[in-house]
Order: C-alpha cells, then sequence, then structure tokens
C-alpha cells in the first residue's frame, strides 16, 4: 500500500510538471534527440524493441508494457566507448613516424568533400538507475553522461560534454483479454534535465607551443565563447500492446506526443571570463510512431528460449524528404528498421544478434537472481542517411535488477473488457493469486 502512495504521488508530480511546460510547445523549437537510458542487453540484440521489454526499461519504451513488467532497479554502470574501430585496425600496418600526420587526419580529420569525421566518445549510463516496474505502476530516476572528441585535422579539438538527469512514471491498464489474446495499454510522464559543456575550436598546436616555449596561457581568450546551458524539460510517452499466448507480441508506441525543453541559465556567467549573451533557447523532441512485434519459442522446455524482434522506428519517416527530415531532426526511414534475436540458455545466459542503424550488432550476457553482466558490440550511424558517419560502439553492462513482488491494486483487478471462457470467476482467481 506504501509503494502505490509514493509511486501516485511520484506520478502527480511528474504529470504537474508536464503540464507547467505545455506553454513551451507554442512556440518554434530546436529539435533534439530523445532523453533515454542506455541498456548494454538492447544494444546487443540491434536496439530497443518495443514488443520485447517487460521489464522496467518499459519507462522508457513502451508504458504499455508496465502491465507485466514485475523488475526493479538498484545501481547500474553502463560505459560505452564509441570511435571509428575499423578506421584504427587497418591504419596500423601503415604507421610509422613520418606519415602519422596524413594517418590521424584520414581517420578523424576532414573527409573529401570537407566535412567533419565520426569523433570518439564515451557514454556512461548510472551510477544513478534507480526504478520500479510492477503491478501496472512504473517509476525511476536516472542519469547518463556523454563526452565525445573531434580532432579536425591535427590542430583544432572539439570537445563536447552533457550530463542528463531524468525522472519518469507512468500506469498501464489490461484493457481486453479473452482466453488467448490481451491487449494492455499505458502512459509515462517524464521531465529531465541536462547540463552541456561544449568546448570548440581549440587551436592544439597553438596550446602546446605556447606551453613550450613558456608563454602565458591565455585562459580568458578560451573561455570567451563557452557556454554552460542549464536545460530542462518535461513530457509523455503513449503505448499498446497486444499479446498472443502462443507466444507474438505487437507493440505501438507514440513517443514524444508533446515534449519540450528550454534553456533555463547558463552556468558560464558564474566563470570569469564566461559569455554571459548567450540567448536562451527552445527545444522540442520531435514526436515519432513506433512499431514492432516479438515472438519467442522454447526449443528445448527450460533450456533455450528463442526469441525474435522486429521495430520500425519513427514510421513516419519513411515518408519524408531528405529537407523534411533534415529540418526536424529525422533520420532516413532505413535507418529506423530493426532487428533482434535473443538465445537464452539454461535461464541464465544469453547469446544476441542484431541489425540497428543498418548496421550489425553481437552481444553476450549472464544473469543470476537481480545481477546482469552485458556486453554488446555495435554499430550506430551518426548521420542521417545509410553510410553517412558510420562508427562502431563497444558497450558493457553491470546492473542489479531484481524481481518487484506483485500486489492487488486497482490495475491488476482484471481486464477493462472481460472475454476470458471464466468471466468474472476468472478475474476473481486472478484477484486471490495475487493477493497470495
Amino acid at each position: 500500500m506504501k509503494n502505490t502512495q509514493c509511486a501516485r504521488f511520484a506520478l502527480m508530480v511528474l504529470l504537474l510538471g508536464t503540464l507547467a511546460a505545455l506553454p513551451v510547445f507554442a512556440v518554434d523549437k530546436i529539435p533534439i534527440a530523445p532523453f533515454t537510458f542506455p541498456s548494454t542487453a538492447n544494444a546487443g540484440r540491434g536496439g530497443a524493441h518495443i514488443a520485447f521489454t517487460d521489464n522496467v526499461d518499459a519507462l522508457f519504451y513502451n508504458p504499455a508494457a508496465l502491465q507485466k513488467a514485475r523488475q526493479r532497479s538498484l545501481v547500474e554502470f553502463s560505459p560505452r566507448v564509441i570511435g571509428p574501430v575499423f578506421e584504427l585496425l587497418s591504419a596500423i600496418p601503415d604507421l610509422d613516424f613520418d606519415n602519422i600526420g596524413k594517418v590521424v587526419n584520414d581517420i578523424v580529420g576532414l573527409d573529401p568533400n570537407g566535412r567533419n569525421r565520426v569523433p570518439i566518445g564515451l557514454d556512461l549510463g548510472g551510477p544513478l538507475a534507480i526504478g520500479y516496474a510492477a503491478n501496472g505502476f512504473g517509476w525511476g530516476a536516472w542519469n547518463t553522461t556523454s563526452i565525445s572528441l573531434r580532432l579536425n585535422g591535427l590542430n583544432a579539438l572539439t570537445i563536447e560534454e552533457h550530463t542528463d538527469l531524468i525522472f519518469n512514471g507512468g500506469m498501464a491498464f489490461n484493457v481486453w483479454e479473452t482466453d488467448n489474446h490481451n491487449i494492455d495499454a499505458g502512459f509515462v510522464v517524464k521531465t529531465f534535465g541536462r547540463l552541456s559543456v561544449p568546448v570548440t575550436s581549440l587551436n592544439v598546436m597553438s596550446t602546446a607551443l605556447g606551453a613550450v616555449s613558456g608563454g602565458d596561457f591565455d585562459f580568458t581568450a578560451l573561455m570567451e565563447d563557452l557556454s554552460v546551458p542549464v536545460l530542462v524539460g518535461a513530457g509523455l510517452d503513449l503505448g499498446v500492446t497486444y499479446r498472443w499466448s502462443q507466444g507474438l507480441v505487437a507493440a505501438m508506441t507514440l513517443s514524444d506526443v508533446f515534449t519540450g525543453a528550454g534553456d533555463v541559465y547558463n552556468l558560464a556567467t558564474l566563470i570569469p571570463g564566461g559569455n554571459d549573451n548567450v540567448p536562451k533557447r527552445l527545444y522540442t523532441v520531435p514526436f515519432t510512431v513506433n512499431l514492432g512485434a516479438a515472438y519467442t519459442m522454447q526449443i528445448l522446455p527450460s533450456f533455450v528460449d528463442l526469441s525474435f524482434m522486429f521495430d520500425i522506428h519513427d514510421f513516419a519517416s519513411m515518408f519524408y524528404d531528405y529537407t523534411t527530415r533534415l529540418l526536424e531532426n529525422r533520420k532516413n526511414g532505413l535507418l529506423g528498421l530493426g532487428f533482434g534475436v535473443d538465445a537464452m540458455f539454461l535461464k541464465h545466459y544469453s547469446v544476441r544478434l542484431g541489425l540497428n542503424e543498418m548496421l550489425p550488432a553481437v552481444g553476450i550476457g549472464m544473469k543470476f537472481g537481480g545481477f546482469q553482466f552485458d556486453v554488446s558490440f555495435y554499430g550506430r550511424e551518426l548521420g542521417f542517411e545509410p553510410g553517412d558517419y558510420p562508427t562502431y560502439a563497444l558497450d558493457i553492462g553491470i546492473v542489479y535488477r531484481p524481481e518487484a513482488k506483485a500486489t492487488s491494486n486497482f490495475l491488476t483487478r482484471g481486464p477493462i473488457i472481460d472475454r476470458r471462457g471464466g468471466g468474472k470467476a476468472a478475474t476473481d482467481a486472478v484477484e486471490t493469486t495475487i493477493s497470495d
């Protein structure tokens, strides 16, 4: 009972925060990427699959899955290294002192079209990863950190860092059920904040020569264009999930039905020489419609569970032209296709394969009780078109997510529309079982 009251209070706070942000949605805004939390297991099977999310990840990817989720999240440490892995490996045989500059520039400098090449980056999920999903309720508090470095030739270095703090919560309802079919629907409201620290066009060579010659380092000049904006925002996600008792699941989510954000303060004003003339900007996360399906089968009972997943992320982007997608920060529709296979052995060990953003993914994992350890290696497309800025990433995930206890409340007392053979008696039996 106490957990239910806390969940309702948290949802009320989140909902009020979302409503308070509604005036922001009425004006033109800059499109930005969604606020999510990384999952090493998802990365190894080709990204997040909305029909394969019966855990605390439902708070980010499919609100309707909260109806079946029974999991808590207490702590997580998930580092991710991103970079031109294959370019670095192929350059090793040709590397010597005479051509080191050319080799470095070919990997991380400007390409033949004058565009910046892919960066080297580090993402970190956690250690704040406290969440709860059970009995139709879910809530969580999460943080992520991202750092990227881009070397434009040998002289100019671009560094970008941001830290996100996310609070979300939602509910899911059993809408319709027969003996073999089931439909759930749910929603998640979320609030978030971001602290960004971009440092651009730092002249590495001049700085190094100045230090060697004993010259003074002009800290004020470096700070002139520094901006450290603090962004806050809120939004809403919706989801619906259909389940067939033979192992088939289909889902649709409406992500960021309205999600707006804005700069509320610039911390650079507290730094001597910092730029205090940066205008406050408004942002939006583009609304997306996502479709997904998953099928799970037991090859050998209690020995091998095999799951197949397919998703279309941002379905509408398939019909947008290049200019429209660029203005709305949307990728080519082909990059929204996701495929995944997950084979679990003995209920403890997993082998994963996938395809996401037209690039391959592989992963392995093991789970004992609430402890999970996962490793994934996969491709990422940082551009808007297939093959634009492909790069690869290595994820390691260490998490503790024990099972949450099932209890009875108004969300678990049977479907709104009951078409099961047992009718009301079957619903009462479910209530009795949960209560016990």
